[in-house]
């Protein structure tokens, strides 16, 4: 075997369990995790900090947990982990890793590692998540349908939530159009909850897969749900409500995409029907957008054609321009449409002067929103 291949793997191996032996620290919080990871570069310096050090990057001293890496051998419980994972060909997409989500990377509570299982490369696709209740009526089974046959087939992923209900509809019309679809689990990758849908998740690993947080063994106990939702939220560009009460899982995650700046949609429903009060209450609110049908949707993301287009500004333009401006122009030129999150990270400065540069090239025609904090050159 080739060597480079020979020590990629290695390295892949050797970084995987470290995620896995630091995903055992649940005291250290999703945030102060993510926070850590990206100051240091990779979760091998972690188990050789001394607290002194955790606290000089940032970690208050009294945070739970700043004790535990050392408290235990959570290596050679991770070496347990990792034989099981790669005896069931589970992928592990760790945080720092290039085949993490990108749009979930940029969310403050992001996951540091993510299990994954099927036929399926992020960061190639647009990404939309579809969710709603659990006992759907014939409407909600009706808008469901009608929305996705439309959908275009290429370039796509649909993520849901591998429920009963509304989740469950969208996963199985996905697979019969032959749409990616990746259902998100609220538990460990030993099992499937609810057990009934164990055939959607088997058809969901040829053409998209599963995908959960959750180490080996974790239950899928309630509040579970609500966390796996911010990944459902996160990962997606944007959020459609199909039918959904005022109060539940659907409605968790329409807020999560609002706090994580995605677009939202909905469908209006009858003013007296249970299942169509959240979707009203969003709308209400101006939480979501509402739409009646999928070429709406596509017009207000400008999805109308797959076909990426960059529009380039001349070279003789960019003498108008300072050096800060020409940074921006060039990622956008480069990448494309790109969310204000991905260029601040993109173009390694401050959000006050990121805002300031882009309001200059607005305000000259240059670069233009689009909806869900989008922006692409004019």
């Amino acid at each position: 075997m080739n060597r480079i291949l020979i020590f990629a793997i290695k390295k892949m191996t050797h970084e995987t369990l470290y995620y896995l032996a630091l995903q055992k620290i649940p005291q250290l919080g999703a945030i102060n995790l993510k926070n850590l990871l990206e100051k240091l570069g990779s979760p091998l310096p972690l188990f050789s900090l001394k607290k002194r050090d955790l606290i000089d990057l940032g970690i208050h001293s009294k945070t739970k947990g700043i004790e535990l890496l050392k408290a235990k051998n959570y290596l050679a419980e991770a070496e347990k982990d990792l034989k099981y994972i790669q005896k069931h060909g589970i992928e592990c997409l760790g945080l720092l890793e290039s085949g993490f989500p990108k749009r979930l990377k940029h969310c403050p509570d992001a996951p540091i590692l993510l299990f994954f299982k099927g036929n399926f490369k992020f960061n190639n696709q647009r990404f939309i998540s579809i969710v709603g209740t659990r006992l759907p009526t014939a409407y909600g089974k009706f808008l469901t349908q009608e929305f996705i046959s439309n959908l275009p087939k290429d370039n796509l992923c649909i993520m849901s939530g591998l429920a009963y209900g509304i989740d469950a509809l969208v996963h199985n019309l996905a697979y019969d159009l032959g749409i990616a679809s990746v259902g998100v689990l609220g538990h460990g990758m030993h099992m499937i909850y609810p057990p009934e849908n164990t055939k959607i998740a088997q058809k969901l690993q040829e053409h998209g897969g599963i995908m959960t947080e959750f180490k080996l063994g974790t239950e899928p106990d309630k509040f579970n749900f609500p966390k796996r939702n911010r990944i459902v939220a996160g990962i997606s560009e944007a959020t459609i409500v199909i039918e959904t009460a005022a109060k539940g899982g659907s409605m968790i995650t329409a807020e999560l995409a609002n706090d994580y700046n995605r677009d939202v949609f909905t469908f209006p429903g009858r003013v007296n029907d249970p299942k169509s009060e959240g979707c009203l209450k969003l709308i209400f609110e101006n939480k979501a957008m509402l739409i009646t049908n999928t070429k709406q949707f596509l017009e207000i993301m400008n999805w109308q054609s797959t076909t990426k287009k960059t529009k380039i500004i001349q070279a003789e333009l960019f003498t108008e321009f300072n050096d800060n401006e020409k940074n921006i122009l060039k990622i956008l030129n480069e990448k494309g449409i790109l969310e204000v999150d991905e260029l601040l990270h993109l173009c390694q400065m401050s959000s006050s002067k990121l805002s300031e540069i882009i309001l200059e090239l607005e305000l000259k025609g240059i670069i233009k929103w689009l909806p869900g904090k989008r922006l692409e050159v004019n």
